[in-house]
């Protein structure tokens, strides 16, 4: 086999085993709260509450042995409410005690009920949830490339462009539509934009309580990743939170 063969084959397999929903966990404090505390001084800098979601960098293989401490370091949105968050940006970072975590993976997951070309279905008997994507028609758009490389600058003068590297996008979102009863919720335009080629191998639904359900999809065309989770609280979305870097 050759050896670039060889690598790209070694990259997916890590990259199929570890992009996974273990990143992410949620507050779970029976006093509704936790404390957030400062990486040096161990000081209290904030607190987190109960289904807020956050990536714990412990369980990134890459510092495994620092795992083993009971303070998890953290990353989490800087803002509550419906914000769209933004790691290195619009994130806060800090230490929380291992014991107030409860990771996605280990909530009951919404299963898979159909899959096409470009719609993921996903429901049970009380709640579906529709993911639609589409082909990126790059001519109603404004595209500009950078004059040295050819790469791809920005798209309609924003270049925080998620899932993608330098590439033209393939595919984005069309729709995430959440059928509950007595309604329906369709994602705003403003939650689904900018976040590009979209699909279903790492799309997660963990479900849980307090109304409460998290959407988590990893996305890429191969260099570009990136993780986003909307947090949907009594149907209606909460926070999102993208992070890559990781």
């Amino acid at each position: 086999m050759k050896p670039i063969v060889l690598s790209i084959l070694l990259f997916l397999s890590i990259f199929s085993v570890h992009a996974q929903i273990e990143w992410l966990g949620i507050i779970y404090d029976p006093d509704g709260y936790t404390n957030v505390r400062a990486d040096s001084s161990m000081l209290i800098i904030d607190k987190l509450y109960n289904n807020q979601v956050f990536f714990d960098w412990n369980t990134r293989s890459e510092i495994e042995d620092e795992a083993k401490d009971n303070w998890h370091h953290i990353e989490y949105g800087a803002k509550n409410g419906m914000t769209m968050i933004y790691s290195g940006t619009e994130s806060k970072t800090g230490r929380i005690h291992k014991s107030r975590i409860r990771y996605l993976s280990e909530l009951k997951q919404l299963p898979q009920i159909s899959s096409s070309k470009d719609i993921f279905k996903y429901g049970n008997d009380t709640l579906s949830i529709e993911i639609k994507r589409r082909p990126f028609n790059a001519k109603s758009h404004k595209l500009v490339k950078d004059q040295e490389n050819g790469w791809l600058k920005s798209i309609d003068g924003v270049e925080s462009l998620w899932g993608i590297d330098g590439n033209i996008p393939r595919y984005e979102y069309e729709s995430v539509t959440v059928t509950y009863p007595g309604g329906v919720l369709q994602f705003p335009k403003e939650n689904l934009q900018y976040l590009y080629e979209p699909g279903d191998n790492f799309t997660h639904i963990a479900l849980s309580d307090d109304n409460t359900f998290f959407l988590f999809m990893m996305n890429s065309d191969g260099a570009g990743g990136y993780m986003v989770v909307w947090t949907i609280k009594n149907y209606h979305i909460k926070s999102q939170l993208v992070i890559r870097g990781f």
